[in-house]
């Protein structure tokens, strides 16, 4: 039977762990990034955790541009593909009496008064919307979402005839890293989001009820102070993205996120007192190994609500 593509995304997640004996949020780096290398995109999501840092190249990217500029880079001994999710939508125009028919129980009288909207999903998971064009006639779509992937490698595995690899896009200064303060970031999101902060000598936490994080004053480190900072700011964000998960699920979403701002400020040490609740840090990564076999494919959409939340912390969306 054919794996689909997130089953091939989670059976890679193992195959790092079961090899670097890392969960792939505890990587810390000086300063992270991953990016392709000819459109610039930065990758994000489940691609953030598979992708070490580098400037990748997609197999079709690296034949197209040799057809292109007539040359041929190759692959070098040692190359290692990574396997890139992206997403597709499929559109296709309806006509109005279509969509009524489907949907003849949504407020009509709504939905012909406002410009556009969402009207409503089918079970064969298309989603179906109006929009109105500028010259007033409105359009009603049904449309779809599907994951593919392609594999990539990075820049340095890639070598002409003469043994050349392509030009860095950091180390020509095309382009530039920099960390995001953690400090700042915090305040930030403290400002636009409205969640209250307050210091306790207890264990870290955020409160739901009072809508509080707490946050230790006698951390053992700086990196300590901020990895377990922003696990409970994420918890915060639950309440503001709408996020409604299991108690597992949602430890994993604060877990990756809180990785994701380490790894954006810099910090490199990653230490939470979730993972300090375990015997040791092995008996850590075996927990949420087997949390994330179990979970399957729904771990790519923990991996993605913590994604949300990363973005939200950091003021990128």
């Amino acid at each position: 039977m054919k794996k689909s593509v997130s089953q091939i995304m989670v059976e890679r997640i193992l195959e790092d762990i079961d090899k670097t004996n890392l969960l792939p949020w505890q990587r810390t780096y000086s300063v992270y990034y991953s990016f392709n290398y000819f459109n610039y995109n930065v990758y994000h999501g489940i691609n953030r955790l598979l992708l070490p840092p580098g400037e990748y190249i997609t197999v079709n990217q690296i034949q197209e541009y040799n057809k292109k500029n007539n040359v041929f880079y190759k692959y070098k001994k040692g190359i290692r593909f990574y396997p890139v999710l992206y997403h597709n939508v499929q559109r296709y125009e309806q006509s109005r009496e279509e969509v009524v028919r489907l949907f003849p129980d949504v407020d009509w009288d709504r939905i012909d008064s406002v410009p556009e909207c969402f009207i409503g999903a089918s079970s064969s998971g298309y989603y179906y919307t109006k929009t109105t064009l500028d010259n007033g006639k409105s359009v009603y779509m049904k449309s779809r979402s599907f994951s593919r992937y392609t594999m990539a490698a990075e820049r340095q595995y890639f070598e002409n005839e003469n043994g050349e690899e392509l030009p860095s896009r950091v180390a020509s200064g095309v382009v530039v890293l920099e960390n995001a303060k953690a400090d700042e970031t915090i305040l930030n999101y403290i400002k636009r989001s409205g969640v209250k902060m307050e210091k306790t000598i207890g264990y870290p936490v955020y409160d739901v009820g009072q809508d509080t994080v707490r946050c230790n004053i006698t951390p053992t480190s700086s990196a300590d102070y901020y990895c377990n900072l922003f696990h409970e700011i994420a918890h915060s964000t639950m309440k503001r993205l709408g996020r409604k998960l299991d108690y597992d699920s949602e430890e994993c979403v604060a877990e990756i996120c809180a990785g994701f701002c380490c790894a954006e400020c810099g910090i490199q040490e990653y230490s939470t007192a979730n993972s300090r609740q375990y015997e040791n840090s092995l008996s850590y990564i075996q927990a949420y190994r087997k949390r994330i076999e179990d979970w399957g494919t729904k771990f790519l959409g923990i991996v993605g609500e913590a994604d949300k939340a990363f973005k939200y912390i950091m003021g990128y969306e």
